[in-house]
């Protein structure tokens, strides 16, 4: 059974930063709140000993690259834990992984993106004005929380969203190979745009649909079609719901 070695840094950071930008070769991050002034960055590394962090600081923006040390032990696995003032990412918070997850949780900011190309990118009750996630290999989800643009990508994996908008927003999500399984109040008011190549486009109420219109690329309208929804698949399914009452996650 592999042991595991604790690594704890706080993150000394200058007046009017307001943009958090972290890039890793291979972590899995978790972000969230740690009180009402600060957020914990947590990673998990496979390795022996603490891990490369180099930060470089900008007028409005810290950057931080974290690396595996070079000397990698199978028997260890690392916590990492770095605490930030949440001051310090009400603009921008941006997350880069070559290999590992990625969950956010609860955080505010104003733009968030999330790059991953081999692991799952996770965000649940996030406000921001812009959500950017997408990753290469891996499944997208986003839960709760609110955006006014939303963007929502990955090539290999599913996409799963739960949105509590009725309306006001944008949003775009697209899979190459895999689904993508979108939720919606019972009371929304949307225009969506769904192409499923090769796949089907399920709706569930059919009842709730005001217009249903095109082949290849279906419109469909809830309510007066206020928020802006595009859905495309190359290889999967698409399905839309609308919920009564927020769903809830069962294990």
């Amino acid at each position: 059974m592999a042991r595991t070695r604790s690594f704890r840094k706080v993150l000394e950071t200058p007046e009017g930063v307001t943009q958090l930008a972290v890039v890793g070769d291979m972590a899995d991050i978790i972000v969230e709140p740690h009180d009402d002034d600060t957020i914990v960055l947590h990673g998990f590394i496979l390795g022996g000993d603490p891990p490369l962090i180099d930060v470089s600081e900008g007028e409005k923006q810290i950057d931080i690259t974290i690396k595996r040390a070079k000397a990698e032990s199978r028997l260890y696995s690392l916590k990492m834990k770095m605490f930030v003032p949440i001051e310090r990412i009400k603009e921008m918070l941006s997350i880069t992984l070559e290999i590992g997850d990625v969950r956010i949780d609860g955080v505010p900011v104003k733009i968030l993106k999330i790059d991953t190309s081999n692991g799952d990118v996770m965000v649940g009750g996030v406000n921001a004005e812009q959500a950017k996630l997408s990753c290469r290999n891996g499944d997208v989800m986003f839960r709760g929380g609110s955006f006014k643009d939303g963007y929502f990508t990955t090539i290999n994996g599913d996409v799963r969203l739960e949105i509590l908008m009725e309306r006001g927003y944008s949003l775009y999500a697209s899979s190459k190979r895999g689904r993508i399984r979108i939720s919606l109040p019972v009371n929304t008011s949307a225009k969506i745009r769904a192409r499923a190549l090769r796949g089907r486009v399920m709706i569930t109420p059919k009842s709730a649909i005001r217009e249903d219109e095109g082949e290849e690329v279906r419109t469909i309208v809830f309510g007066d079609g206020d928020a802006e929804i595009k859905l495309e698949t190359l290889d999967g399914d698409i399905s839309i719901n609308l919920f009564a009452t927020p769903p809830v996650e069962t294990e």
